[in-house]
This record gives C-alpha cells, sequence and structure tokens, in this order.
C-alpha cells in the first residue's frame, strides 16, 4: 500500500490589475502552506502553465507574480516532499 503523505496546502491569492506596468495584464499573489500544521512552505515554485512567468515563496510562504495577460490561467505549484496542486485563476482588468 502506498503512503500518501502528501498533505499539501492551500493557496490564497488575489487577482489584481496592474495597469501601471502595461495594459492587459495583472497579478496573482498569495501564500502557500502546509494544510495540516498550517507552517509556510519556503521556496514553493508558483509558475503560470504554458507562460515564463514564476515565482518561487519567501520566508513566510508568500509570492506575488505580476505581468500575466488578461484571461485564464493555470497556477502550479511545487514543493519538495508534496504533490504538485494546479489552481485556476482568471486574470481581469
Amino acid at each position: 500500500m502506498k503512503k500518501n503523505s502528501y498533505v499539501f496546502f492551500l493557496l490564497i491569492f488575489l487577482v489584481t490589475s496592474h495597469l501601471i506596468y502595461s495594459q492587459g495584464t495583472g497579478s496573482v499573489s498569495g501564500r502557500v502552506i502546509d494544510k495540516s500544521t498550517k507552517e509556510p512552505l519556503i521556496g514553493a515554485n508558483v509558475v503560470v502553465l504554458n507562460t515564463s512567468l514564476g515565482a518561487a515563496t519567501d520566508y513566510e510562504g508568500k509570492f506575488v507574480i505580476h505581468h500575466i495577460p488578461v484571461g485564464k490561467h493555470t497556477l502550479q505549484i511545487s514543493y519538495i516532499g508534496y504533490e504538485t496542486q494546479r489552481i485556476d485563476v482568471d486574470i481581469t482588468t
């Protein structure tokens, strides 16, 4: 029997528009934590699939990704020892 020790995190995110940088793009930010312990996952990778955009979480598990084109995207969150997660987001202006 395979032991599933992958109690991952949930991401709390805000989608906002950043028209100052360039029109038609927005940002996503959030925090990646362990679901059971609520501890931040430092250095988790958060990428916007099918783009070259991404970020690593800081010591509080927080991240921000800017300049994401408007539209529907999928964030992929990965961390060693945890199951990779995907979250759909809709970037609007």
